[in-house]
């Protein structure tokens, strides 16, 4: 019983991986398709602590300006990992128009983080189909 658990445990965590990937990569393309494109530029990084004893991470803050109904406003945003890059650098920035805070995507400055849930996920979704095949 205990190795149903584990392989039927592999297989929904692999395909819980599959499924976030995806919706990372489907709010990414709509952003991409129906966002604005301008141009951030990195200000400075925040360190952010991480769980209890692991390092603490050097997040990128970029600034941008974005056009709204009274006129153009500058907007601050934090990268989405742990980026390679140096102050004054510009890059590329989709946002919605309707709130460029919460809903932009940093083509060229964020960790695949898509494609490495996806392949992890693949990973343990073959493997637990495999070893309940098996049994």
């Amino acid at each position: 019983m205990e190795v149903y658990f584990w392989n039927i445990f592999m297989i929904l965590m692999g395909a819980i991986a599959i499924i976030v990937s995806f919706s990372i990569h489907r709010n990414q393309s709509k952003l991409k398709r129906n966002g604005v494109i301008g141009e951030a530029k990195i200000i400075y990084f925040s360190t952010e602590k991480g769980i209890s004893d692991s390092p603490s991470l050097k997040i990128p803050v970029f600034t941008f300006s974005a056009e709204d109904q009274n006129g153009v406003k500058v907007y601050y945003v934090k990268g989405k990992s742990n980026s390679i890059c140096e102050i004054g650098e510009l890059t590329p920035i989709y946002y919605n128009p309707e709130d460029p805070e919460k809903e932009y995507y940093l083509p060229k400055k964020d960790f695949l983080m898509k494609y490495v849930a996806f392949f992890i996920g693949t990973f343990f979704f073959c493997l637990g189909s495999i070893y309940l095949m098996k049994i």
